[in-house]
């Protein structure tokens, strides 16, 4: 058993090191879908696309409200405007409850517990290292 927590470990942290520092190459843009044209919701989708936009900067500066809007379109993907990332929706889950923020509450802790609960422990551990990547690169 304790082979397998070490090789999961080790596993996780390859995975982590491959994905540390892609949160400084990250821009809205990375995540959105650009299948607005398609989608039958095409108004909804274009309204999502530009909030996302929006809000991703707004993120990285610590502003919490997008921080959530942005954990929770990387989780559903919003009308079809973002590409669904679990990984980064759980890091930024990470982010926003490790945060200190006054303003986060139980619904925090429940959608930590929904984005990252259905991640593998490889995914969890990646999505942990991203956190630690965006966490260092939040505006003071």
């Amino acid at each position: 058993m304790v082979f397998k927590v070490l090789k999961q470990a080790l596993i996780g942290l390859t995975f982590a090191a491959l994905f540390a520092g892609h949160a400084s190459a990250q821009a809205a843009g990375d995540f959105l879908s650009g299948s607005c044209a398609d989608d039958a919701n095409k108004p909804f989708c274009e309204s999502a696309a530009k909030d996302f936009k929006k809000r991703f900067p707004l993120a990285y500066k610590g502003d919490y409200q997008s921080q959530r809007n942005v954990a929770f379109c990387l989780s559903s993907g919003c009308d079809g405007a973002v590409i669904r990332k679990p990984i980064f929706a759980c890091a930024w889950r990470l982010v926003i409850i490790t945060s200190g923020s006054p303003d986060v509450d139980q619904s925090d802790t429940a959608n930590t517990d929904a984005d990252c609960g259905k991640l593998s422990e490889i995914d969890r551990l990646t999505a942990a290292a991203q956190a630690k990547e965006i966490i260092g690169r939040l505006s003071k």
